[in-house]
């Protein structure tokens, strides 16, 4: 079997594992590129002194393969993460726990096709170092970002695009993202009904998101706990169907919002949900009279 630009494939099976070693001669210079299992590849022509390859797994197994088995998880330089934008993500329905705790992990991932993908929770849980720009990426069959973003202390790029529509459960997504401000106040999230934690220690985070439409929200438990920066108008929030605002607002420092309008019903639980918060006027507090502030 020919590559492209003259040199060889050489193929050995072995039970259900392929291993494909490929061999760039060039000018008597020896490429090595990559050995892989269980995945399928597309070639073709480059412009640079070699041809380039790109993997295509079929399922998120044989993704987490090519992750782990060849450094992925510890890559942050542009040679150590080599090919990885390339790679064909297209089958993949399921990257929940994909980058989970791999603290090293920087690398450029942009240009994946994730437009099959329905659960993204945990994805970046703990990759602390993680900070690239997936703004166009096409999340629109998500159903699941639950902790997504978790201490994922840098990344502050624009997601404000995201089509979200789909997603129901967005539970700590940006939870400890401390430097987290993008501008999502255009985000459809009519389907969410856990919004817990969402942003909670995200100290930067400081935009206009009076405008969502959180109807369906049945809990909103430690939703803005410790984040210290928010400061917006949400009175026009409909919180009828919420069940949960426990701690909602503890140590929310900059917040003082009239909220004496929210519609709190007896079973809702409330409490401490104002707990530090110095800069509450109490004219502005909801009566919500078996609640604790």
């Amino acid at each position: 079997m020919k590559f492209p630009g003259g040199g060889n494939v050489c193929l050995d099976r072995s039970l259900d594992m392929l291993d494909l070693t490929f061999f760039i001669r060039y000018a008597a210079i020896i490429w090595l590129s990559i050995v892989c299992a269980f995945g399928n590849f597309s070639y073709g022509n480059s412009s640079s002194q070699y041809s380039s390859l790109s993997f295509f797994p079929s399922n998120k197994a044989e993704l987490i393969l090519m992750l782990d088995s060849q450094g992925y998880y510890e890559a942050y330089t542009e040679e150590t993460c080599r090919d990885i934008n390339l790679w064909n993500t297209s089958l993949i329905t399921d990257m929940s726990d994909l980058f989970l705790d791999k603290v090293m992990f920087n690398c450029d991932i942009s240009d994946w096709d994730v437009s099959n993908v329905t659960d993204m929770s945990n994805m970046f849980n703990g990759a602390i170092s993680f900070n690239h720009d997936i703004g166009n990426w096409d999340v629109s069959s998500v159903i699941d970002m639950e902790q997504m973003f978790n201490s994922v202390v840098y990344f502050n790029h624009d997601i404000g695009d995201w089509d979200v529509s789909r997603v129901t459960n967005m539970s700590g997504m940006f939870f400890g993202a401390l430097f987290f401000n993008a501008n999502i106040s255009n985000w459809d999230v009519r389907q969410v009904t856990n919004m817990s934690f969402m942003f909670v220690k995200a100290t930067s985070f400081n935009h206009d998101i009076s405008h969502w439409d959180v109807a369906n929200v049945v809990n909103m438990r430690s939703m803005f706990f410790f984040a210290t920066a928010f400061n917006h108008d949400i009175s026009h929030w409909d919180v009828s169907n919420v069940i949960n605002m426990d701690n909602m607002f503890f140590k929310a420092l900059s917040f003082d919002q009239d909220l004496s309008n929210w519609n709190i019903g007896y079973s809702t639980t409330c409490d401490k949900i104002f707990l530090n918060v110095d800069s509450m006027n109490d004219y502005y507090l909801p009566n919500f009279k078996h609640c604790s502030y």
